[in-house]
């Protein structure tokens, strides 16, 4: 019964002032984790939970939307005890087919979760239905199913079969790339090994694509230009 006013001050000050972390990744997690506590003290109310992430900065609020759809479609706590009431089993592209714009791409991106799970961890059903995804945003949600695998498998030889699925070379490409995104979300500073090994397996139209991913994603761990430099 917390009052909405009292929510927003904690959502604009609960990480602090991004200019104090040395890593910028650390940051993106605090806000991104933000989302998914705002479902929790909600009890699952995902309008009210992006209403909330609408308080902080542009930057910042898609961080604060993906943990709140990420814990829409497969909740951190359980989704048998605590199942979402914003998923139809009729309708897998919604809530997102419901929303407003400005939430539509970290939705669909997200929305790939849920994909897999209604899949039984079968990617290539989970790929078919990211087809079903509106063109504008059919790129992230392949994006993410790439990442989705960091999550599931460990060995990277399996990750690599796993978008190896996806028959069109670019969604393939993007596939690729999100295990290079999400790696580093689950691995943080010790992820440069990870990566490195991902990319050095992945076919040879796909090398340029994950090791360019490489260097946008360490930009998030490197704590200045030169250790930036020297990761390349």
């Amino acid at each position: 019964d917390i009052a909405d006013q009292a929510v927003v001050a904690e959502v604009l000050t609960i990480c602090g002032e991004k200019e104090r972390y040395p890593q910028k990744g650390v940051y993106h997690q605090c806000i991104h984790g933000l989302g998914h506590a705002l479902m929790f003290i909600t009890d699952g109310d995902l309008p009210r939970s992006l209403g909330f992430c609408d308080a902080l900065s542009v930057d910042d609020r898609r961080l604060c939307y993906a943990g709140v759809f990420m814990e829409n479609a497969g909740s951190a706590t359980d989704n048998i005890a605590h199942p979402s009431k914003f998923l139809r089993d009729d309708d897998p592209l919604y809530p997102c087919n419901a929303l407003e714009d400005k939430y539509l791409q970290m939705c669909y991106t997200t929305q790939s979760i849920h994909f897999t799970i209604i899949s039984k961890y079968d990617f290539g059903k989970a790929a078919d239905l990211c087809n079903r995804v509106p063109n504008p945003y059919r790129m992230d949600c392949f994006l993410a199913l790439g990442g989705i695998q960091v999550y599931n498998i460990e060995e990277p030889k399996r990750i690599k079969e796993g978008c190896e699925i996806i028959t069109d070379p670019g969604y393939r490409n993007e596939c690729i790339k999100g295990v290079i995104l999400y790696l580093s979300s689950r691995y943080g500073d010790n992820t440069r090994a990870y990566m490195s090994d991902f990319c050095s397996i992945v076919d040879e139209e796909n090398k340029e694509g994950c090791y360019r991913q490489i260097g946008k994603t360490l930009t998030l761990w490197a704590r200045s230009k030169e250790e930036l430099e020297s990761f390349c």
